[in-house]
């Protein structure tokens, strides 16, 4: 079972000739259970992603879902488990 669900997800700032997408068609689901990273160079997109998730900006195309069982069954459990860590450095020896 998924937890989310995202389907052509886009988001653009401003209008016109200003216009710039931050996001176009995104697709990906997260199944429940699993640990997902979004990773990318600055201005990729991924704060833009999680802001939408989280209810802060709304989407200018398409939408994405949280899993209804698992909402319906363990609400306050499953805000628990829903967590988003950023700004997380990490070096690897070479």
């Amino acid at each position: 079972m998924d937890a989310v669900v995202v389907r052509n997800l886009s988001k653009s700032f401003g209008k016109g000739a200003a216009r710039r997408d931050a996001l176009k068609n995104i697709s990906l689901q997260l199944p429940a259970g699993s640990m997902t990273a979004l990773i990318g160079p600055d201005g990729a997109g991924k704060t833009t992603l999680l802001r939408l998730l989280a209810g802060i900006l709304t989407p200018s195309l398409g939408r994405f879902a949280f899993s209804i069982m698992l909402c319906r069954r363990k609400l306050s459990r499953y805000k628990v488990r829903l967590a988003i860590c950023r700004n997380v450095s990490v070096s690897m020896k070479t």
